[in-house]
């Protein structure tokens, strides 16, 4: 691994790789059928909030966040961002939206960002500072927190150098972990459809997530909305090995930047890590609201804001969609 980046932005497979395999371990099934009680638990609190707007209009873009990045705080650290219960987002997440609009743009020219890190201002910056003392007072005061995704990272480093000599190794995978819902849309289109995902959850117990997971229509709806709707629309480059290669007999010159479709790539062997966490999150959340909701389109709405003004920085920063949630058994 090199010292000097941290596996976030590693590019080349021989540092990738063992980075991969630490990582594979929080992310294994067995892993994440301990996490289903906190999905669930994150995912009722979701609920409990929404259901204090019941009737009013509320962005459910926003909503989806807090619930996505409260989560992942917890399983993958040691930190309650607080965002479901405050109703509003953690500083650190307002700071990532900021940061997100100024660094997606040099998807195209990573090399920029790499130069950026090297800066001693970029790397004094709020977001950099905070992480570092959050990180620094996980490793003192939560050994709990070890059995996480961060505790992972912690030992390989232990058994590679020591935790100081890996620090920016380290520093790098806590960010990743903090920064790892347009299907409400779909349905609010598509009532019928809306209809036979009530019934499916109507014959199981939404609180058992195996069960949830044989959903076939709830299913099915899920991924088309993701085919419809990549996390990583355009993101993926790719440079041409030495010598080149021909694709589809167009000759690709060695050295030529290649976009990815996302579509393909997360099919292959280098597929979303964190997909089967993402999934559960989504099914889980989907189930609870479509169980005690009826939910339509706020006085005005459309839903084309929420595709108009998304933004594709390297993941997708959807725009708002405004929703009136009303109690399902009204």
């Amino acid at each position: 691994m090199d010292q000097n980046q941290p596996a976030a932005v590693q590019r080349t497979m021989i540092y990738f790789t063992p980075w991969r395999k630490v990582w594979d371990q929080m992310y294994s099934m067995k892993s994440l059928d301990k996490a289903e009680p906190l999905v669930y638990d994150e995912a009722e609190k979701l609920v409990q909030q929404l259901q204090s707007h019941e009737g009013d209009a509320v962005d459910i873009s926003d909503w989806l966040e807090y619930y996505t990045f409260d989560l992942m705080g917890k399983f993958g650290l040691t930190i309650d961002f607080n965002n479901l219960s405050r109703g509003k987002p953690h500083p650190i997440l307002a700071f990532y939206h900021i940061a997100h609009r100024r660094l997606g743009p040099l998807a195209a020219t990573p090399w920029i960002k790499h130069l950026l890190m090297g800066i001693p201002y970029i790397e004094g910056m709020k977001s950099y500072h905070w992480a570092a003392a959050e990180l620094d007072s996980n490793i003192k005061n939560n050994k709990e927190g070890w059995e996480k995704v961060i505790g992972y990272v912690l030992e390989d480093a232990k058994a590679h150098g020591g935790i100081e000599a890996n620090w920016r190794f380290i520093l790098g995978d806590f960010v990743l972990v903090i920064v790892a819902g347009s299907d409400k849309y779909y349905l609010i289109r598509e009532p019928q459809q809306l209809e036979r995902i009530h019934d499916e959850l109507a014959s199981i117990n939404i609180r058992a997530y195996k069960a949830i997971q044989r959903l076939q229509h709830m299913n099915a709806c899920i991924y088309e909305t993701l085919r419809l709707n990549p996390a990583v629309p355009s993101a993926g480059l790719r440079v041409a090995p030495p010598g080149g290669f021909v694709i589809s007999d167009i000759y690709i010159p060695a050295g030529t930047t290649i976009i990815v479709p996302q579509y393909s790539l997360l099919r292959g062997k280098g597929a979303c890590i964190g997909k089967n966490l993402s999934l559960m999150e989504i099914r889980i959340a989907a189930a609870l609201l479509l169980s005690t909701f009826a939910i339509d389109f706020a006085p005005g709405e459309d839903g084309e804001r929420m595709f108009m003004e998304a933004c594709d920085y390297f993941t997708t920063s959807p725009g708002p969609l405004r929703l009136v949630l009303r109690s399902y058994a009204d």
